[in-house]
């Protein structure tokens, strides 16, 4: 899977496989860390649901996305994912990776599954949206 400081190239494959071309632009915009990181998680969510298709996975992708433009370092976001954050950037990452999303065309749920405040309006969605937000929070403890 993920191995030393870069991404294995069957992971990069993998990844680009279930996103869009604007979103592999996305996805080329992060750093080695944070895509060894999203393969992680997204390979876990997959376990947890065997049945997800690419807009869902790619979710599970860029589901950190909203960080890229943060230019924090790491000790920096180490501080800020334990809540130690006086700008309030980093805890608003979610709604400002779904706007990135949104703009890129992804799919509703990609988006949804990004910004977890998110409402959708069918009550299919809603449901199905349930499960994958809470198996992507289980992918996303490592």
């Amino acid at each position: 899977m993920v191995r030393g400081g870069q991404v294995l190239v069957a992971d990069e494959i993998w990844a680009e496989d279930h996103l869009s071309a604007e979103e592999k632009r996305l996805w080329r915009r992060l750093g080695d860390a944070d895509r060894r990181h999203a393969v992680m998680v997204a390979r876990r969510f997959v376990d947890r649901v065997s049945d997800a298709n690419s807009a869902e996975i790619a979710g599970a992708l860029l589901h950190d996305i909203g960080k890229v433009d943060l230019g924090w370092g790491p000790l920096r976001r180490i501080l800020g994912t334990v809540g130690i954050d006086p700008s309030q950037r980093y805890g608003d990452h979610e709604r400002r990776g779904a706007e990135m999303l949104a703009r890129s065309g992804s799919d509703p749920v990609t988006v949804a599954l990004v910004d977890t405040e998110l409402a959708v309006d069918d009550e299919a969605t809603a449901s199905r949206l349930v499960e994958l937000r809470n198996a992507l929070a289980w992918a996303d403890q490592i």
